[in-house]
């Protein structure tokens, strides 16, 4: 007599004849919790990636949105505006491309007389 499904609100996936954490989550003490932001996969701590969404490179046991993209809220790398070299979200940019003639106080807005 096997199991043959997991619970699916418990963050369990069927893999291999046994339930184990689904992607995003760790096990502890019986419990599957979520990883950090951005984690695919954690170690026993969900600080400790071991391995990355897509978008992300990981660095140690952070992972990092590659560059020209932002961490939004559903986890994901998101790209940024095309008038930021890096940003922190959607709409806020943290450095602008160099030579293209846009003003850094003004989240990289065009320069006066430039469009």
């Amino acid at each position: 007599n096997s199991c043959i499904s997991c619970e699916s609100n418990r963050n369990r996936v069927f893999s291999s004849g046994s339930c184990i954490c689904a992607d995003g989550f760790f096990l502890s003490y019986g419990y599957c919790l979520s990883c950090s932001m951005n984690c695919l996969t954690c170690g026993a701590l969900a600080s400790t990636c071991t391995s990355c969404a897509a978008g992300s490179t990981l660095l140690g046991s952070i992972c990092q949105c590659d560059a020209g993209k932002y961490l939004a809220g559903d986890r994901s790398c998101r790209t940024c505006s095309a008038k930021c070299l890096t940003c922190s979200s959607a709409t806020v940019c943290t450095t602008c491309p160099a030579g293209g003639n846009r003003n850094s106080a003004s989240n990289c807005d065009c320069l006066t007389g430039f469009f």
